[in-house]
């Protein structure tokens, strides 16, 4: 699998584009409705590769963050929202907002039926040897590949990072669970998630916290994207 590797660490520039937040119900069950780019594969990556950045915000935050970004196309080939499989830091979404201008008017229908058609694409944000492999065994078919934008350091300096930052999550959802103060343990929760958004053991916990916390429109979102990634 070829994937578009990036060092990059740059101001972001706001743009205005339609409503950003995490996809809803209906748009989960139709994600299988591809949109076609108009050019090859290749051209599509290297766009989104040329024009993503990683937050100058979150720099050096230590914080490990893959995006599953979600464009909605109209029969016309417009954009009409842009979106995230899951719930994630604003510097992280505001950087995929940002690649979506690159894609305007480059997108149209590939059926006669369908009134939206989707392009799901996940970016992944590391650092340079931090150690941070998405798990992509769930990933659906009709996601594009991940976009993997890398922060540069001295080498070195993150070596470990991933398993460091992974374990430090863990071990938060743990205790705050034990206290009993689910509404608190699920902060961590997410951020593991947002971690390995395509590794399905992650979301039963999950949803488990966010039932108990008395989150249940959230915990129902979270057991669609589960059923998505299971193929159900």
């Amino acid at each position: 699998m070829t994937k578009f590797y990036l060092v990059l660490i740059s101001f972001l520039i706001t743009i205005n584009v339609s409503c950003f937040a995490q996809i809803n119900s209906a748009d989960l069950k139709r994600l299988h409705n591809t949109a076609a780019y108009k050019g090859s594969q290749e051209e599509l990556f290297k766009v989104l590769a040329k024009n993503i950045r990683f937050p100058q915000r979150a720099v050096m935050s230590n914080k490990l963050v893959t995006i599953v970004g979600v464009l909605k196309i109209d029969r016309n080939g417009q954009i009409v929202e842009v979106g995230t499989l899951h719930k994630a830091d604003e510097n992280y979404t505001d950087a995929f907002k940002n690649i979506v201008e690159k894609t305007k008017g480059k997108w149209e229908a590939t059926n006669d039926t369908a009134k939206y058609f989707y392009a799901v694409i996940p970016v992944q944000f590391n650092y340079m040897d931090s150690g941070y492999t998405l798990f992509e065994t769930n990933k659906p078919a009709y996601f594009q590949e991940t976009i993997v934008v890398t922060a540069a350091g001295t080498r070195g300096a993150f070596t470990g990072l991933y398993e460091k930052y992974e374990s430090e999550l863990i071990a938060q959802v743990n205790e705050l669970s034990k206290k009993e103060v689910y509404s608190e343990a699920v902060k961590p929760m997410i951020e593991l998630v947002n971690l390995q958004p395509l590794h399905i053991g992650y979301y039963d916990p999950l949803i488990g916290l966010l039932k108990k916390a008395g989150n249940n429109a959230d915990a129902a979102h979270y057991e669609q994207v589960k059923a998505l990634l299971s193929g159900q």
